[in-house]
């Protein structure tokens, strides 16, 4: 796939010509410098930006960035996304925040809010559960955005520096947890700047200018 932008008269190559492929189960890092199209892959998968060229498929089924209410299924169904700058529902509660995927989905309010808490716990914000967006840290938004992606399942798990807000300590758990969803069989692929971070990780793509590097 290739992304293009245009700025003025100039055309800004975002993604050039990169092609990979995630399988079920696999926690796979995706490292460069900023600026480097990371963030712009990121987008591509997770369907919230189209590329200019090329194609991409999901457990086999071709993707059609033409149809905005097929998009919004699968990004609700099978697409989880840690956001690097949280994008959480200021007047939602933590809990609230976190159930709001398997509300969108169906679920009934009593069972969605029962399983963001569980999910709130294992994260060490159980306390919190009932704290809004502005009273929370950056590091517990951080943990409240997690929960939210991966309360669903999702076969694809999108991490945009999930532990670039948080101590040590916290950032092993997170980490612990993206693995444990790689282990439940969805595919992984979590952009960073940290080599520690990196390390879990089954394999590493590495991006410069646009393109992926050996």
């Amino acid at each position: 796939m290739s992304k293009f932008y245009s700025r003025a008269e100039e055309r800004v190559s975002a993604l050039r010509e990169v092609s990979c492929d995630i399988k079920a189960g696999e926690f796979v890092g995706l490292a460069g410098p900023s600026g480097s199209g990371k963030s712009t892959l990121l987008n591509v998968l997770g369907l919230t930006d189209a590329p200019s060229s090329g194609s991409l498929s999901l457990q086999g089924e071709p993707v059609d960035f033409s149809k905005e209410a097929a998009l919004r299924e699968l990004r609700r169904t099978k697409i989880g996304y840690v956001f690097q700058y949280f994008n959480l529902v200021p007047s939602l509660t933590a809990t609230e925040n976190v159930a709001i995927s398997l509300l969108l989905n169906g679920c009934s309010y009593r069972a969605a809010a029962a399983q963001a808490r569980e999910l709130l716990a294992k994260v060490g914000l159980e306390a919190r559960a009932l704290h809004l967006p502005q009273q929370l840290s950056g590091g517990e938004m951080q943990r409240v955005a997690f929960c939210r992606a991966i309360i669903h399942k999702p076969r694809l798990l999108l991490a945009d520096e999930p532990t670039g807000n948080l101590d040590s300590h916290t950032g092993d758990a997170i980490l612990d947890l993206i693995a444990e969803a790689a282990l439940g069989g969805a595919g992984v692929i979590m952009a960073s700047h940290n080599e520690q971070a990196l390390k879990r990780c089954s394999r590493v793509m590495r991006m410069r200018d646009g393109a992926l590097r050996a």
